[in-house]
């Protein structure tokens, strides 16, 4: 078990640690933020400009910390936002990238919004789930997610449902976030979008 986790609201995070929030979220969806001709170090500056952009996916969320290092991240939003917050976003990657980076991460898009059933509106959607993989397997993951699931909307009571998509080839995401009380709400042919059942 990871033990001194302290939490902290990524809008608030030193250069450094949104770095590796930046590492971390880029990691938690490849098939979005890498490909081939794609420059790395370019990306993870430009996703690390973009936490906490406002209307974006990773706007809000909170990283994970052992001792000054950041071991996880977790980024949400209201459901409802969800199709508008991609957009946000993928605009503002294209901005912060340069012209051959932008090219391929636009020829990227073609592919990634495909696969992803809607969620339905008055929910909390996870949208990035990470542990750097030093951490893994020490309880860490498991701290995250029940700090996800005890979020309050603007400090009101608990959202009654919480969703998210997941690689359907990641049988050892999928088997965390069942075992966490998530289950399948719609079996994509890519991604399973799941339900948190217990919430």
């Amino acid at each position: 078990m990871t033990n001194n986790i302290r939490f902290a609201d990524i809008s608030v995070l030193d250069e450094k640690s949104r770095l590796s929030v930046s590492h971390l979220v880029i990691e938690s969806l490849p098939v979005y933020y890498r490909s081939d001709g794609m420059d790395d170090a370019e990306m993870v500056a430009a996703v690390a400009g973009l936490i906490g952009h406002a209307g974006s996916e990773i706007e809000k969320g909170f990283a994970a910390f052992c001792g000054t290092n950041v071991a996880g991240t977790a980024t949400f939003l209201h459901s409802e936002h969800l199709q508008r917050a991609r957009l946000v976003g993928a605009q503002a990657l294209l901005r912060l990238l340069s012209g051959p980076s932008a090219r391929q991460f636009r020829n990227n898009l073609k592919n990634y919004n495909t696969g992803f059933a809607e969620v339905p509106d008055g929910a909390i959607y996870l949208s990035r789930f990470a542990v750097d993989p030093y951490y893994r397997g020490k309880g860490l993951a498991d701290q995250m997610m029940e700090r996800f699931l005890s979020l309050r909307p603007d400090g009101g009571d608990r959202w009654s449902r919480a969703f998210l998509h997941v690689d359907r080839q990641n049988h050892r995401a999928v088997a965390f976030y069942t075992r966490h009380g998530f289950g399948v709400y719609e079996p994509g042919e890519r991604y399973l979008t799941m339900e948190h059942l217990q919430i």
